[in-house]
Protein backbone atom coordinates (compact mmCIF):
# COMPACT_ATOMS: atom_id res chain seq x y z
CA UNK A 1 0.00 0.00 0.00
CA UNK A 2 1.69 3.47 -0.90
CA UNK A 3 1.57 5.45 1.93
CA UNK A 4 4.02 8.33 1.04
CA UNK A 5 4.43 10.14 -1.96
CA UNK A 6 1.02 11.33 -3.24
CA UNK A 7 0.26 15.03 -2.97
CA UNK A 8 -2.41 18.11 -3.98
CA UNK A 9 -1.96 21.59 -4.02
CA UNK A 10 -5.14 23.46 -2.69
CA UNK A 11 -3.71 25.06 0.41
CA UNK A 12 -0.35 27.14 1.16
CA UNK A 13 0.41 24.25 3.26
CA UNK A 14 -0.09 22.26 0.34
CA UNK A 15 2.04 24.63 -1.82
CA UNK A 16 5.20 24.78 0.47
CA UNK A 17 4.85 21.15 1.07
CA UNK A 18 5.79 20.39 -2.58
CA UNK A 19 7.72 23.38 -3.08
CA UNK A 20 10.28 21.63 -0.54
CA UNK A 21 9.30 18.86 -1.89
CA UNK A 22 10.74 19.77 -5.42
CA UNK A 23 13.95 21.09 -3.53
CA UNK A 24 14.61 17.88 -2.99
CA UNK A 25 14.83 17.02 -6.61
CA UNK A 26 12.64 13.77 -6.95
CA UNK A 27 13.69 11.96 -10.54
CA UNK A 28 10.60 12.60 -11.74
CA UNK A 29 7.58 14.59 -11.05
CA UNK A 30 3.79 12.83 -12.07
CA UNK A 31 1.36 15.07 -12.48
CA UNK A 32 -2.73 14.05 -12.94
CA UNK A 33 -5.14 16.41 -14.43
CA UNK A 34 -5.16 18.54 -17.49
CA UNK A 35 -6.09 21.92 -15.67
CA UNK A 36 -3.80 24.88 -14.66
CA UNK A 37 -3.00 23.87 -11.05
CA UNK A 38 -1.52 20.53 -13.41
CA UNK A 39 0.23 22.54 -16.29
CA UNK A 40 1.41 25.23 -14.00
CA UNK A 41 3.47 23.02 -11.42
CA UNK A 42 4.86 21.18 -14.95
CA UNK A 43 6.23 24.45 -16.06
CA UNK A 44 7.59 25.16 -12.24
CA UNK A 45 9.26 21.42 -12.71
CA UNK A 46 10.66 22.49 -16.39
CA UNK A 47 12.46 25.68 -14.71
CA UNK A 48 14.24 23.42 -12.29
CA UNK A 49 15.05 20.83 -14.80
CA UNK A 50 12.90 17.95 -13.13
CA UNK A 51 11.70 15.71 -15.39
CA UNK A 52 8.04 15.65 -15.21
CA UNK A 53 4.84 13.95 -16.64
CA UNK A 54 1.68 14.76 -17.00
CA UNK A 55 -1.76 12.82 -17.34
CA UNK A 56 -4.59 13.69 -18.98
CA UNK A 57 -7.62 11.49 -18.91
CA UNK A 58 -9.41 13.92 -22.21
CA UNK A 59 -7.94 14.22 -25.63
CA UNK A 60 -7.18 17.82 -25.07
CA UNK A 61 -5.69 19.75 -21.87
CA UNK A 62 -7.08 23.31 -20.86
CA UNK A 63 -9.94 22.60 -23.21
CA UNK A 64 -12.67 23.44 -20.46
CA UNK A 65 -11.04 26.84 -19.25
CA UNK A 66 -9.42 28.00 -22.58
CA UNK A 67 -11.10 25.92 -25.23
CA UNK A 68 -9.74 23.55 -27.49
CA UNK A 69 -7.98 25.45 -29.69
CA UNK A 70 -5.80 26.71 -26.95
CA UNK A 71 -5.55 23.48 -25.02
CA UNK A 72 -3.58 21.91 -28.25
CA UNK A 73 -1.88 25.13 -28.48
CA UNK A 74 -0.68 24.77 -25.07
CA UNK A 75 -0.24 21.18 -25.35
CA UNK A 76 2.54 21.72 -27.64
CA UNK A 77 4.35 23.86 -25.89
CA UNK A 78 4.29 21.90 -23.01
CA UNK A 79 5.93 19.29 -24.84
CA UNK A 80 8.58 21.54 -26.97
CA UNK A 81 9.69 21.90 -23.15
CA UNK A 82 10.45 18.83 -22.16
CA UNK A 83 6.75 18.35 -20.78
CA UNK A 84 6.28 14.42 -21.16
CA UNK A 85 2.20 14.85 -22.11
CA UNK A 86 0.42 11.89 -22.30
CA UNK A 87 -3.46 12.80 -23.41
CA UNK A 88 -6.19 9.88 -22.88
CA UNK A 89 -4.24 8.78 -19.93
CA UNK A 90 -5.07 7.36 -16.69
CA UNK A 91 -3.44 5.76 -13.65
CA UNK A 92 -4.17 1.66 -13.26
CA UNK A 93 -2.52 1.18 -9.86
CA UNK A 94 0.25 2.68 -7.90
CA UNK A 95 3.53 0.86 -6.77
CA UNK A 96 5.00 1.26 -3.38
CA UNK A 97 8.23 0.27 -1.91
CA UNK A 98 9.05 -1.57 0.91
CA UNK A 99 8.69 1.44 3.17
CA UNK A 100 5.28 2.33 2.33
CA UNK A 101 6.64 5.01 -0.04
CA UNK A 102 5.22 5.79 -3.72
CA UNK A 103 7.86 4.15 -6.61
CA UNK A 104 6.09 3.73 -9.70
CA UNK A 105 2.93 3.98 -11.66
CA UNK A 106 0.85 1.92 -14.01
CA UNK A 107 -1.11 3.35 -16.68
CA UNK A 108 -4.57 1.78 -17.94
CA UNK A 109 -2.32 0.71 -21.22
CA UNK A 110 0.38 -1.35 -19.52
CA UNK A 111 2.50 1.41 -19.50
CA UNK A 112 4.81 2.21 -16.42
CA UNK A 113 6.36 5.26 -15.26
CA UNK A 114 9.00 5.45 -11.85
CA UNK A 115 8.32 8.20 -9.67
CA UNK A 116 8.68 8.93 -5.98
CA UNK A 117 6.32 11.92 -6.92
CA UNK A 118 2.56 12.72 -7.31
CA UNK A 119 0.78 15.19 -7.35
CA UNK A 120 -3.02 14.92 -7.97
CA UNK A 121 -4.63 18.14 -9.44
CA UNK A 122 -8.01 16.59 -11.07
CA UNK A 123 -10.18 19.57 -9.67
CA UNK A 124 -12.65 19.49 -6.89
CA UNK A 125 -16.20 18.91 -5.96
CA UNK A 126 -18.18 21.27 -4.12
CA UNK A 127 -19.62 20.99 -0.74
CA UNK A 128 -23.27 20.80 -0.87
CA UNK A 129 -23.95 17.49 0.47
CA UNK A 130 -24.47 19.72 3.85
CA UNK A 131 -27.36 21.21 2.20
CA UNK A 132 -29.49 17.71 2.17
CA UNK A 133 -32.71 18.40 3.55
CA UNK A 134 -32.76 22.17 3.51
CA UNK A 135 -35.25 22.53 0.73
CA UNK A 136 -32.73 24.67 -1.88
CA UNK A 137 -31.66 23.75 -5.19
CA UNK A 138 -28.69 22.20 -4.56
CA UNK A 139 -26.85 19.65 -7.16
CA UNK A 140 -23.09 18.60 -8.37
CA UNK A 141 -23.68 21.60 -10.25
CA UNK A 142 -23.56 24.16 -6.97
CA UNK A 143 -26.11 25.91 -5.08
CA UNK A 144 -28.92 27.58 -7.43
CA UNK A 145 -28.74 31.55 -7.17
CA UNK A 146 -30.45 34.17 -8.69
CA UNK A 147 -28.57 37.29 -9.94
CA UNK A 148 -29.11 38.97 -6.83
CA UNK A 149 -26.74 36.04 -4.86
CA UNK A 150 -29.77 34.44 -3.06
CA UNK A 151 -29.76 31.08 -2.71
CA UNK A 152 -33.12 29.76 -4.18
CA UNK A 153 -35.36 27.02 -2.92
CA UNK A 154 -36.22 23.53 -4.87
CA UNK A 155 -39.28 25.25 -6.28
CA UNK A 156 -37.02 28.30 -8.31
CA UNK A 157 -38.01 31.09 -4.94
CA UNK A 158 -35.41 32.79 -3.46
CA UNK A 159 -35.09 31.70 0.15
CA UNK A 160 -35.04 34.41 2.37
CA UNK A 161 -31.67 35.69 4.20
CA UNK A 162 -29.58 33.16 2.47
CA UNK A 163 -26.47 34.21 0.19
CA UNK A 164 -23.62 32.22 -1.53
CA UNK A 165 -20.30 33.13 -3.47
CA UNK A 166 -18.01 31.73 -4.90
CA UNK A 167 -16.96 28.20 -6.36
CA UNK A 168 -20.56 26.77 -4.89
CA UNK A 169 -22.41 29.01 -6.32
CA UNK A 170 -24.32 28.06 -9.50
CA UNK A 171 -26.00 31.83 -11.07
CA UNK A 172 -27.46 32.71 -14.61
CA UNK A 173 -24.26 34.75 -15.87
CA UNK A 174 -25.52 38.29 -17.92
CA UNK A 175 -23.18 38.45 -20.62
CA UNK A 176 -24.20 34.74 -21.93
CA UNK A 177 -28.25 35.03 -22.12
CA UNK A 178 -28.24 34.02 -18.11
CA UNK A 179 -26.37 31.16 -18.88
CA UNK A 180 -25.89 29.04 -15.47
CA UNK A 181 -22.40 29.34 -14.81
CA UNK A 182 -20.20 28.55 -11.73
CA UNK A 183 -16.84 30.38 -11.30
CA UNK A 184 -13.93 28.50 -10.00
CA UNK A 185 -11.64 31.24 -9.41
CA UNK A 186 -11.03 33.70 -6.91
CA UNK A 187 -11.53 37.21 -8.55
CA UNK A 188 -15.09 35.98 -8.78
CA UNK A 189 -15.17 35.16 -5.93
CA UNK A 190 -14.01 38.45 -4.34
CA UNK A 191 -16.37 40.16 -6.24
CA UNK A 192 -19.38 37.64 -5.84
CA UNK A 193 -18.83 37.68 -1.97
CA UNK A 194 -18.90 41.91 -2.57
CA UNK A 195 -22.53 41.76 -3.83
CA UNK A 196 -23.71 39.11 -1.73
CA UNK A 197 -22.83 41.29 1.39
CA UNK A 198 -24.32 44.55 0.16
CA UNK A 199 -27.41 42.65 -0.63
CA UNK A 200 -27.94 41.40 2.90
CA UNK A 201 -28.12 44.58 4.07
CA UNK A 202 -30.20 46.27 1.49
CA UNK A 203 -33.64 47.32 3.47
CA UNK A 204 -35.47 45.91 0.75
CA UNK A 205 -35.24 43.42 -2.45
CA UNK A 206 -35.48 46.63 -4.35
CA UNK A 207 -32.03 48.17 -2.88
CA UNK A 208 -30.29 44.79 -4.52
CA UNK A 209 -28.16 44.83 -7.12
CA UNK A 210 -26.93 42.37 -9.63
CA UNK A 211 -23.72 40.40 -9.72
CA UNK A 212 -22.68 41.50 -13.10
CA UNK A 213 -19.13 40.46 -13.15
CA UNK A 214 -16.88 39.52 -16.61
CA UNK A 215 -14.94 36.14 -15.05
CA UNK A 216 -11.19 36.46 -15.75
CA UNK A 217 -8.09 35.04 -14.71
CA UNK A 218 -4.39 34.70 -16.17
CA UNK A 219 -1.90 31.91 -15.24
CA UNK A 220 2.06 32.28 -16.30
CA UNK A 221 3.49 28.78 -17.67
CA UNK A 222 6.42 27.67 -19.59
CA UNK A 223 7.57 31.17 -20.53
CA UNK A 224 4.20 32.43 -21.33
CA UNK A 225 1.21 34.86 -20.04
CA UNK A 226 -2.59 33.94 -21.10
CA UNK A 227 -5.13 36.33 -19.73
CA UNK A 228 -8.87 35.39 -20.41
CA UNK A 229 -11.46 37.32 -20.22
CA UNK A 230 -15.48 35.51 -20.16
CA UNK A 231 -16.20 32.32 -20.37
CA UNK A 232 -15.54 29.89 -23.27
CA UNK A 233 -17.95 26.90 -22.31
CA UNK A 234 -20.71 26.39 -25.43
CA UNK A 235 -18.72 28.82 -27.61
CA UNK A 236 -19.10 27.54 -31.42
CA UNK A 237 -16.40 29.26 -32.93
CA UNK A 238 -13.06 30.83 -32.43
CA UNK A 239 -10.42 32.92 -34.06
CA UNK A 240 -7.37 34.56 -34.03
CA UNK A 241 -7.60 38.04 -34.42
CA UNK A 242 -4.15 39.42 -33.39
CA UNK A 243 -1.02 38.05 -33.85
CA UNK A 244 -0.11 34.28 -34.77
CA UNK A 245 0.05 31.10 -32.39
CA UNK A 246 3.03 30.48 -34.94
CA UNK A 247 4.31 33.24 -33.17
CA UNK A 248 3.40 32.29 -29.32
CA UNK A 249 2.04 36.11 -29.29
CA UNK A 250 -1.87 36.27 -30.15
CA UNK A 251 -4.80 37.40 -29.26
CA UNK A 252 -8.00 34.63 -29.75
CA UNK A 253 -11.38 35.24 -29.68
CA UNK A 254 -14.16 33.07 -28.93
CA UNK A 255 -18.12 33.35 -30.07
CA UNK A 256 -20.85 32.12 -29.71
CA UNK A 257 -23.96 32.19 -31.89
CA UNK A 258 -23.09 35.06 -33.40
CA UNK A 259 -21.82 36.88 -30.44
CA UNK A 260 -17.85 37.37 -28.74
CA UNK A 261 -18.11 36.00 -25.59
CA UNK A 262 -14.76 35.44 -24.36
CA UNK A 263 -10.92 37.03 -25.61
CA UNK A 264 -7.77 35.21 -24.62
CA UNK A 265 -4.60 36.41 -25.36
CA UNK A 266 -0.92 35.22 -25.05
CA UNK A 267 1.72 37.34 -24.77
CA UNK A 268 -0.41 39.96 -26.21
CA UNK A 269 -2.83 42.08 -23.31
CA UNK A 270 -2.73 45.49 -24.33
CA UNK A 271 -5.54 44.62 -26.71
CA UNK A 272 -7.79 42.90 -24.00
CA UNK A 273 -10.02 46.30 -22.82
CA UNK A 274 -11.31 46.83 -26.31
CA UNK A 275 -12.27 43.20 -25.86
CA UNK A 276 -13.58 43.30 -22.60
CA UNK A 277 -15.89 46.23 -23.86
CA UNK A 278 -16.66 44.36 -27.19
CA UNK A 279 -18.11 41.03 -25.03
CA UNK A 280 -19.96 43.51 -22.91
CA UNK A 281 -21.65 44.98 -25.36
CA UNK A 282 -22.69 41.30 -27.18
CA UNK A 283 -20.50 42.58 -30.40
CA UNK A 284 -20.75 40.49 -33.29
CA UNK A 285 -18.10 38.15 -33.32
CA UNK A 286 -15.41 38.26 -34.51
CA UNK A 287 -15.35 41.97 -33.49
CA UNK A 288 -12.70 44.85 -33.99
CA UNK A 289 -11.58 43.58 -37.67
CA UNK A 290 -8.06 45.30 -38.87
CA UNK A 291 -5.45 46.58 -37.02
CA UNK A 292 -1.54 46.42 -37.88
CA UNK A 293 -0.85 43.17 -35.78
CA UNK A 294 -4.45 41.55 -37.26
CA UNK A 295 -3.95 38.65 -39.85
CA UNK A 296 -4.57 39.15 -43.25
CA UNK A 297 -7.28 37.29 -43.55
CA UNK A 298 -9.23 35.89 -40.31
CA UNK A 299 -10.30 32.48 -40.46
CA UNK A 300 -12.78 31.57 -38.16
CA UNK A 301 -12.50 27.79 -36.38
CA UNK A 302 -15.98 25.83 -35.71
CA UNK A 303 -15.90 24.47 -32.75
CA UNK A 304 -17.17 20.68 -32.07
CA UNK A 305 -19.20 20.19 -29.14
CA UNK A 306 -17.24 16.96 -27.77
CA UNK A 307 -14.20 19.48 -28.26
CA UNK A 308 -15.69 22.07 -25.62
Amino acid sequence: MVRAGRSSLRTRADAERLGQRLRERPARVVLVGGGFISFEVASVCRELDIPVTVLVRDAVPLARAVGAPLGAFMAEVARDVGVDLRLGAAIARMEADGRGRLAGLVLEDGDRIETDCLVVAIGAARNVEWLDGAGLAADRNGLRCDRFCRALRADGTAADGIFAAGDVAHWPNPHDGDALVAVEHWGNAVAQARIAARNMLAQDPAGMVPHDHLPDFWSQQFGLTIKLLGLTAGADAFAVVRGAMAERRFLAVFGKAGRTVAVASVDSARWLPAYRSAILEGAPFPPLPGGLDAPRRIETQVLEETAR
